[in-house]
């Protein structure tokens, strides 16, 4: 894997992402540290699902099949960003 093809934005993304699911930051902090980009839709879908990550803490609490499910979209969105700069 050759990170230094992932563009600052995704890198950065990938950071707070993991941090989130690593429980060392919560989801807004991640929302209000998230990279600046321009027209990036998987940048823009996966600010969109931290967004509800940060929104559904009360149904995460109460469900782990939930709780499952966001964090293993969350761990898509790392991959995909990671495996975009695959050799």
């Amino acid at each position: 894997m050759n990170e230094a093809r992932l563009t600052p934005a995704r890198r950065k993304a990938v950071d707070l992402l993991q941090k989130v699911i690593n429980g060392s930051l919560l989801p807004e902090e991640a929302r209000t540290q998230w990279p600046k980009y321009e027209n990036d839709n998987d940048l823009d879908k996966a600010f969109h699902l931290l967004y509800h990550f940060e929104d559904d803490e009360d149904i995460r609490k109460k469900d782990k099949q939930y709780a499952d499910w966001q964090a293993n979209e969350i761990r898509k969105y790392i991959l995909l960003f990671l495996s975009n700069c695959a050799d």
